[in-house]
């Protein structure tokens, strides 16, 4: 198995993980297995093995038998990163600094470190 750049997600995983979160800014809501396997043109199978990875590996969590039940486990650090690095495509990233942006993602998530 070749693994990325981020140490611990294969490249089909990546793509899943972003194509979730393209989906629920979208929708609101997330996908199911089979929307993931038709808009990324990955075989069902081989869509639920890679997300059953990514919750092993802790980037997602679901619902066993409960449709579109999946929930993206990111940090407000890994929110923040995304959100700055979609920020500097389209303004002045240095708008806000990282710390903020982290500290807004937690008073959003009511996260506690």
């Amino acid at each position: 198995m070749r693994i990325n750049d981020k140490g611990n997600t294969m490249p089909t995983q990546e793509n899943i993980l972003q194509y979730i979160r393209m989906h629920i800014s979208k929708r609101g809501y997330s996908p199911s297995l089979q929307d993931i396997s038709g808009n990324l043109g990955v075989s069902l199978s081989a869509v639920y093995y890679h997300v059953n990875e990514l919750e092993r590996k802790g980037h997602l969590t679901r619902e066993r038998k409960q449709a579109r039940s999946i929930r993206l486990t990111e940090t407000p650090e890994e929110k923040a990163d995304q959100f700055l690095e979609a920020w500097g495509q389209i303004a002045n990233p240095e708008i806000f600094t990282r710390e903020a942006v982290i500290a807004a993602f937690r008073k959003m998530d009511n996260y506690t470190a």
